[in-house]
């Protein structure tokens, strides 16, 4: 029906097969582009959260043919949804 009203994709609703947005990574400051926290977090407000991880860093090739890493940890801030 064109006269119903539209789903609100903000809060969960398994009955339209949204998760909403709760949750969902967001950019801060970014008010003009997809994805920026004021418009997906739909009023709720966002946290910043550390995630941590390890990752392969100072590579080294040793002819031929082998790669040696460093474990290396890599931290990042990232905002969330509340």
């Amino acid at each position: 029906l064109f006269n119903s009203r539209s789903p609100s994709f903000c809060d969960a609703d398994p009955r339209m097969d949204s998760s909403g947005t709760s949750g969902r990574v967001c950019r801060i400051g970014r008010t003009s582009r997809t994805g920026s926290c004021d418009l997906l977090c739909c009023g709720r407000g966002h946290a910043l959260i550390r995630r941590s991880s390890i990752k392969p860093c100072n590579c080294t090739f040793h002819w031929c043919c082998r790669v040696d890493c460093e474990k290396c940890h890599d931290d990042k801030w990232v905002a969330m949804c509340k």
